[in-house]
């Protein structure tokens, strides 16, 4: 039989051009290699703290160049290293990989940095570090120093909203600046949303509480305007939001473990049609998901508030969402009435006495638009 490290040696590079770590392994040691992969993402879950994390193996690198060789009882050297780095037509790097070989420890580095894009074009970011090894009694020091040197601490504002952003190694938080409105509740909308924003406001400021709000109505009448407003008038809670693709996962392992590190938190599904509809006309067990996160069995350990936003009449939404006990709070945004729209306008500095009809809140924001009229300079716009 042929001597495998010979055979692996005769293919060292794979079809991008890039050593092989495990071909390489193959051939400097005439066997197959363990690999152990060291992810942050766990750690960068520490996001919502204002902090997250990334691997440097530039560190790394400095230290192993900085050690002095003659010391043979200290291992930290390197006998080679490879890189590869790819840029796009804007120059900008999409991947960056780099393999150090540890002399003294029969150990392979592989570090890989890499931006690439879902079936959405999505970018999705891969920051991981592998060791090849042959025995791990032998290798666990020097895991220890990678984890110690490699591991970078980014220290970031205090945001109280973030997106949820999937990687290749899971759920990610990333912090979302959002702009400022000062939203009058009373003004904006109509009477019987006073009782409803307490509701509301009670409701997420609770620790340990779950559940689930639903808050429906045509486009344009403020449901958007007013999460904005709870947002900025709740900077200790925090707000995460999810698109409809996550909302699809919600019940999916890896996405109730991110859950999971995340509890007390007010998880924002906007647009949910997809979700809510009733399961005659929606063939997916979305609706089962959130159930089972929102107000099941899953709800009492994870902790996790829901506001889902939809257009769609009532009518339309699944019967076991309607249940009663289900629902912690609903709510339908309408036009704002015409005596409040006339109100809203004179407040925003428009002079008009009478309204034939109520107005959404997104109309009433942009008269001045629509009628090419100015606006006062202090005005917040609706969108």
């Amino acid at each position: 039989m042929n001597n495998i490290g010979e055979i692996a040696s005769l293919q060292l590079y794979d079809y991008t051009d890039a050593l092989n770590p495990t071909r390489l392994f193959l051939y400097k040691y005439n066997k197959f290699p363990n690999i152990i992969g060291l992810n942050p993402s766990k750690e960068k879950r520490k996001c919502i703290d204002g902090i997250t994390f990334k691997f440097d193996i530039e560190k790394l690198i400095t230290y192993i160049d900085s050690i002095n060789r003659d010391d043979l009882s200290n291992k930290f050297y390197h006998s080679s290293i490879n890189r590869i780095e790819d840029v796009d037509e804007t120059g900008k790097l999409y991947n960056k990989r780099i393999i150090i070989c540890i002399a003294g420890y029969n150990a392979i580095i592989h570090s890989r940095e890499e931006i690439i894009q879902d079936t959405n074009h999505q970018d999705i970011t891969s920051d991981y570090i592998e060791v090849y090894y042959d025995n791990y009694s032998q290798v666990e020091p020097l895991i220890k120093k990678i984890w110690e040197i490699t591991y970078e601490e980014i220290k970031r504002d205090k945001a109280n909203l973030y997106a949820i952003k999937q990687t290749m190694s899971g759920f990610e938080l990333t912090p979302q600046v959002i702009k400022k409105n000062d939203v009058d509740v009373n003004s904006n909308y109509n009477d019987d949303f006073a009782d409803a924003d307490k509701v509301i406001r009670d409701f997420i400021s609770k620790e340990n509480e779950h559940g689930i709000i639903i808050l429906n109505g045509a486009m344009g009448t403020g449901k958007t305007h007013y999460i904005r407003h709870l947002i900025n008038t709740n900077p200790d809670t925090t707000f995460i939001l999810g698109t409809k693709n996550i909302a699809e996962q919600i019940a999916e392992p890896s996405f109730i473990e991110f859950l999971s590190q995340n509890q007390n938190t007010v998880l924002i599904l906007e647009d949910c049609e997809n979700i809510v509809r009733k399961r005659s006309m929606n063939e997916g067990s979305a609706i089962t998901n959130l159930l089972n996160v929102g107000d099941g069995l899953l709800s009492d350990s994870l902790k996790i508030k829901i506001i889902v936003t939809f257009n769609t009449d009532l009518k339309n939404i699944d019967t076991a969402l309607q249940r009663k006990g289900r629902l912690r709070y609903q709510y339908t945004f309408d036009n704002l009435c015409k005596e409040k729209s006339i109100a809203l306008l004179k407040k925003l500095g428009y002079k008009i006495d009478k309204v034939t009809k109520p107005m959404s809140l997104a109309d009433i924001y942009n008269y001045g638009k629509e009628n090419n009229i100015a606006v006062k300079e202090n005005v917040i716009g609706f969108n």
